[in-house]
Parts: structure tokens; C-alpha cells; sequence
């Protein structure tokens, strides 16, 4: 009975060991998405990132919001019929068909192509000037009593509520890893139910930090997005030349898509 129980102990030949190929292959998926939060270090896509500078650093930001109007959902070219049948895959009530493989392929390139445009915005312009040229393109609308103020200033503080936003998760997520929870435990049940509760956790601090926001923007004495000027970081002047390049670059872009679409 002694040589069995050797035998099975922790540190016997035969024994699976804890920090073997097994206890990796078995982290939990809950595991695994708190092991990716917290090892995100910066704020996605909201990071301005002043050095160093790269040609995207000195387009001005108006001309970065302008863009190429975006391609039809079905302008990817059809399919040639052919020999095979146009279902592609029937499973229940789901069919995938030429056509809507086609349009989610558009989509997701579309959506692609807007988060990396976003991303690459926000890390070379500041937040201030994005503001500030969104309101200096929504200009024509006050004639039609559009608020343009506001809706720069909801940009600029929706830019920088994101970074408090990722805080929060993160002083979540450092809470929850503190407990050594065990996952496996937990089940779906349990981990559902944590997850609710982090959720409303989540939200009332993030209310919480709004309104003392709100408080301290009053009490230094702001008066409402009219009356409140934005100062620019201008951290890295514009280049003409880089502007030229882009309005060009993007006038091509215009004429490939109306042409060739």
C-alpha cells in the first residue's frame, strides 16, 4: 500500500505534474478572459500616442475625419453561377447562400476597415482636435439649430470617459484574481451569476465617476459647451505637404470606388 500511495503522489514519475502540458490545457475559459484583461496594458483605441511622429502624426485631424464614401453592403462582385447548387450550407433553419456569404464578407471588411481608421485616428490626434474638427464639419448644420457644441463636447468627454471605463474593468478584473477563485467549481451557473454581478458593480461605479465629473467640471465653472473653449494639444504641428498627400490619396480612393465598384 506504501509503494501505491508513492506511486500516486504529487511528485512520483507516474503522476501528472501541476505545471505539466495538462494543468495548461485545462485553464478555464473564465480563466483565460481574466488572464486577457489584465494583460492589456494600454486603453484600446483610445491612446494618443505623441512620439514617435510618423506621417500620420501631421495630417490635420479634419482631414483624417474626411473619408471616401463607404461601398454598397453587396459590392463585392457576385458569383458566376456554375454547375453546383447556390445553397452552400443548409443546417435547420440556417442557410448560407452565395449571396449572404457575400454580404458577410462586405461587412465584416467594412467593419474592419472602420475600427482600424478609428484606431489609427485616435493614437496620432489628440482628443481636443477631434472635437474640434467634428465641429468644424457639423458648422453648416447650426442653421438648422443642430447643437454642435454639444455634440463636439460629447465626443471629446466620450473619448475620455473610455480610459476611466477600462480602469474600472481593470480594478474588477485585479479584485476578482485577488480571490483565487476556482473556475472549475463554478460551473456556468456560477460563473453567469458573477459575471451579472460584476456587471451592476461595473455600472454603478462608472455612474458613481460621472457624476463627480459632472461635479467638478460645475464647480470650475463651466457653463455648457457654448460658452467653453477647448484647448487644442497641438503636440505636433500639421504639414501641408502631408495634407496635400492625403486629400489626393483620398480623391483617388473616391474614383476607384465610383468607377470600378
Amino acid at each position: 500500500m506504501k509503494r501505491a500511495a508513492a506511486a500516486g503522489a504529487p511528485g512520483a514519475p507516474g503522476a501528472p505534474q501541476p505545471g505539466g502540458k495538462d494543468a495548461k490545457a485545462k485553464t478555464p475559459l473564465q480563466q483565460q478572459i481574466l488572464n486577457g484583461i489584465l494583460g492589456i496594458s494600454n486603453v484600446p483605441y483610445s491612446s494618443f500616442v505623441p512620439s514617435p511622429v510618423t506621417f500620420l502624426h501631421t495630417i490635420d485631424a479634419r482631414v483624417k475625419q474626411a473619408r471616401a464614401p463607404p461601398p454598397l453592403l453587396e459590392g463585392l462582385p457576385p458569383l458566376e453561377p456554375s454547375a453546383y447548387q447556390y445553397v452552400l450550407l443548409h443546417v435547420g433553419p440556417i442557410t448560407v447562400t452565395h449571396r449572404s456569404l457575400n454580404l458577410a464578407i462586405t461587412a465584416a471588411s467594412l467593419t474592419f476597415s472602420a475600427l482600424q481608421t478609428a484606431s489609427l485616428c485616435l493614437v496620432t490626434t489628440p482628443g481636443e482636435e477631434m472635437a474640434i474638427a467634428l465641429r468644424w464639419w457639423l458648422a453648416p448644420l447650426r442653421l438648422l439649430r443642430v447643437p454642435v457644441d454639444e455634440i463636439a463636447m460629447t465626443l471629446l468627454l466620450s473619448l475620455r470617459f473610455m480610459s476611466l471605463v477600462f480602469e474600472e474593468v481593470r480594478n474588477l478584473s485585479l479584485g476578482l484574481a485577488a480571490r483565487g477563485i476556482r473556475w472549475e467549481t463554478q460551473g456556468g451557473g456560477g460563473s453567469m451569476n458573477m459575471a451579472g454581478r460584476l456587471a451592476v458593480r461595473l455600472f454603478g461605479n462608472l455612474f458613481q465617476r460621472a457624476e463627480n465629473i459632472a461635479q467638478a467640471m460645475l464647480v470650475r465653472g463651466f457653463q455648457g459647451p457654448s460658452s467653453h473653449h477647448l484647448y487644442m494639444m497641438k503636440v505636433n504641428p500639421t504639414s501641408a505637404f502631408a495634407n496635400a498627400c492625403a486629400l489626393l490619396l483620398l480623391a483617388a480612393y473616391s474614383v476607384v470606388i465610383y468607377y470600378y465598384k
